[in-house]
Protein backbone atom coordinates (compact mmCIF):
# COMPACT_ATOMS: atom_id res chain seq x y z
CA UNK A 1 0.00 0.00 0.00
CA UNK A 2 1.42 3.37 -1.05
CA UNK A 3 1.48 6.42 1.15
CA UNK A 4 1.27 10.04 0.08
CA UNK A 5 3.38 12.64 1.85
CA UNK A 6 1.57 15.95 1.41
CA UNK A 7 3.04 19.35 2.21
CA UNK A 8 -0.33 21.07 2.55
CA UNK A 9 0.04 23.03 -0.69
CA UNK A 10 0.89 26.29 1.09
CA UNK A 11 3.12 29.07 -0.25
CA UNK A 12 6.48 27.60 -1.22
CA UNK A 13 5.26 23.99 -1.34
CA UNK A 14 6.47 21.91 -4.29
CA UNK A 15 3.82 21.21 -6.92
CA UNK A 16 3.22 19.57 -10.27
CA UNK A 17 -0.02 21.41 -11.02
CA UNK A 18 -2.26 23.98 -9.32
CA UNK A 19 -4.37 21.09 -8.01
CA UNK A 20 -1.49 20.47 -5.55
CA UNK A 21 -1.88 23.98 -4.11
CA UNK A 22 -4.17 25.44 -1.47
CA UNK A 23 -7.06 27.73 -2.46
CA UNK A 24 -5.84 31.09 -3.82
CA UNK A 25 -2.47 29.67 -4.88
CA UNK A 26 -1.23 28.39 -8.23
CA UNK A 27 1.65 26.17 -9.28
CA UNK A 28 4.35 28.61 -10.46
CA UNK A 29 7.01 27.16 -12.80
CA UNK A 30 9.24 30.23 -12.32
CA UNK A 31 10.75 28.37 -9.38
CA UNK A 32 12.82 25.19 -9.58
CA UNK A 33 11.22 22.96 -8.55
CA UNK A 34 7.80 24.52 -9.21
CA UNK A 35 6.18 26.01 -6.09
CA UNK A 36 2.71 27.03 -4.93
CA UNK A 37 2.61 30.84 -5.08
CA UNK A 38 0.12 33.73 -4.97
CA UNK A 39 1.43 35.28 -8.24
CA UNK A 40 2.08 38.65 -6.59
CA UNK A 41 4.36 41.40 -7.90
CA UNK A 42 8.03 40.48 -7.62
CA UNK A 43 7.50 36.71 -7.70
CA UNK A 44 9.44 34.81 -10.35
CA UNK A 45 7.61 33.57 -13.43
CA UNK A 46 7.98 31.78 -16.74
CA UNK A 47 4.80 33.14 -18.33
CA UNK A 48 1.97 35.50 -17.37
CA UNK A 49 -0.05 32.42 -16.32
CA UNK A 50 2.24 32.35 -13.24
CA UNK A 51 1.08 35.85 -12.25
CA UNK A 52 -2.05 37.09 -10.51
CA UNK A 53 -4.74 39.40 -11.90
CA UNK A 54 -3.40 42.62 -13.41
CA UNK A 55 0.18 41.33 -13.57
CA UNK A 56 2.28 39.99 -16.42
CA UNK A 57 5.53 38.05 -16.59
CA UNK A 58 8.20 40.66 -17.34
CA UNK A 59 11.42 39.20 -18.79
CA UNK A 60 13.37 42.47 -18.38
CA UNK A 61 14.12 41.22 -14.88
CA UNK A 62 16.53 38.35 -14.22
CA UNK A 63 14.95 36.05 -13.30
CA UNK A 64 11.64 37.13 -14.89
CA UNK A 65 9.17 38.62 -12.38
CA UNK A 66 5.43 39.23 -12.13
CA UNK A 67 5.00 42.98 -12.65
CA UNK A 68 2.15 45.43 -13.23
CA UNK A 69 3.99 47.52 -15.85
CA UNK A 70 3.84 50.78 -13.91
CA UNK A 71 5.94 53.84 -14.81
CA UNK A 72 9.68 53.35 -14.29
CA UNK A 73 9.46 49.55 -14.16
CA UNK A 74 11.94 47.82 -16.47
CA UNK A 75 10.66 46.52 -19.81
CA UNK A 76 11.70 44.67 -22.95
CA UNK A 77 8.81 45.92 -25.09
CA UNK A 78 5.71 48.09 -24.64
CA UNK A 79 3.74 44.87 -23.99
CA UNK A 80 5.41 44.90 -20.54
CA UNK A 81 3.85 48.32 -19.77
CA UNK A 82 0.36 49.43 -18.70
CA UNK A 83 -1.92 51.28 -21.13
CA UNK A 84 -0.69 54.83 -21.72
CA UNK A 85 2.95 53.86 -21.19
CA UNK A 86 5.55 52.64 -23.66
CA UNK A 87 8.90 50.92 -23.28
CA UNK A 88 11.48 53.68 -23.56
CA UNK A 89 14.99 52.45 -24.46
CA UNK A 90 16.64 55.82 -23.73
CA UNK A 91 16.90 54.63 -20.13
CA UNK A 92 19.37 51.89 -19.26
CA UNK A 93 17.81 49.45 -18.73
CA UNK A 94 14.66 50.37 -20.67
CA UNK A 95 11.71 51.62 -18.55
CA UNK A 96 7.96 52.00 -18.93
CA UNK A 97 7.40 55.75 -19.43
CA UNK A 98 4.63 58.19 -20.39
CA UNK A 99 6.82 60.18 -22.81
CA UNK A 100 6.11 63.41 -20.94
CA UNK A 101 8.03 66.64 -21.52
CA UNK A 102 11.68 66.45 -20.35
CA UNK A 103 11.72 62.61 -20.34
CA UNK A 104 14.62 61.06 -22.25
CA UNK A 105 14.01 59.70 -25.73
CA UNK A 106 15.67 57.82 -28.58
CA UNK A 107 13.03 58.77 -31.16
CA UNK A 108 9.76 60.70 -31.23
CA UNK A 109 7.96 57.35 -30.78
CA UNK A 110 9.12 57.57 -27.13
CA UNK A 111 7.22 60.85 -26.67
CA UNK A 112 3.57 61.59 -25.94
CA UNK A 113 1.31 63.25 -28.53
CA UNK A 114 2.37 66.82 -29.30
CA UNK A 115 5.99 66.21 -28.30
CA UNK A 116 9.01 65.16 -30.34
CA UNK A 117 12.46 63.84 -29.48
CA UNK A 118 14.71 66.89 -29.36
CA UNK A 119 18.46 66.19 -29.67
CA UNK A 120 19.26 69.80 -28.71
CA UNK A 121 19.35 68.39 -25.17
CA UNK A 122 21.90 65.92 -23.89
CA UNK A 123 20.56 63.34 -23.43
CA UNK A 124 17.75 63.93 -25.94
CA UNK A 125 14.39 64.89 -24.37
CA UNK A 126 10.72 64.90 -25.32
CA UNK A 127 9.86 68.55 -25.99
CA UNK A 128 7.09 70.59 -27.62
CA UNK A 129 9.46 73.11 -29.26
CA UNK A 130 8.03 76.13 -27.48
CA UNK A 131 9.70 79.53 -27.20
CA UNK A 132 13.04 79.06 -25.42
CA UNK A 133 13.43 75.30 -26.03
CA UNK A 134 16.82 74.23 -27.34
CA UNK A 135 17.00 73.17 -30.98
CA UNK A 136 19.28 71.87 -33.72
CA UNK A 137 16.98 72.90 -36.59
CA UNK A 138 13.53 74.38 -37.26
CA UNK A 139 12.15 70.83 -37.05
CA UNK A 140 12.64 70.99 -33.25
CA UNK A 141 10.46 74.12 -32.96
CA UNK A 142 6.67 74.52 -32.87
CA UNK A 143 4.79 76.12 -35.77
CA UNK A 144 5.64 79.80 -36.14
CA UNK A 145 8.99 79.46 -34.37
CA UNK A 146 12.45 79.02 -35.85
CA UNK A 147 15.74 77.68 -34.53
CA UNK A 148 18.14 80.57 -33.95
CA UNK A 149 21.61 79.02 -33.81
CA UNK A 150 23.51 82.23 -33.03
CA UNK A 151 26.74 80.81 -34.52
CA UNK A 152 26.67 77.52 -32.57
CA UNK A 153 25.32 74.04 -33.21
CA UNK A 154 22.60 74.25 -30.53
CA UNK A 155 20.15 77.11 -30.75
CA UNK A 156 16.92 78.35 -29.20
CA UNK A 157 13.36 78.22 -30.56
CA UNK A 158 12.13 81.78 -31.03
CA UNK A 159 9.88 83.82 -33.30
CA UNK A 160 11.41 85.62 -36.28
CA UNK A 161 13.34 88.73 -35.30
Amino acid sequence: FGECACSGGGVGASCVSSANCAAGLACNRGYAPAECRRGTAGEWCVSSADCGAGLGCNHAYAPAECRAGYAEEFCVSSADCRAGLSCNHAYGPAECRRGAATERCVSSADCAAGLSCNRGYAPAECRSGTQGDRCLSDANCAAGLHCHLNGGTVGTCASCL
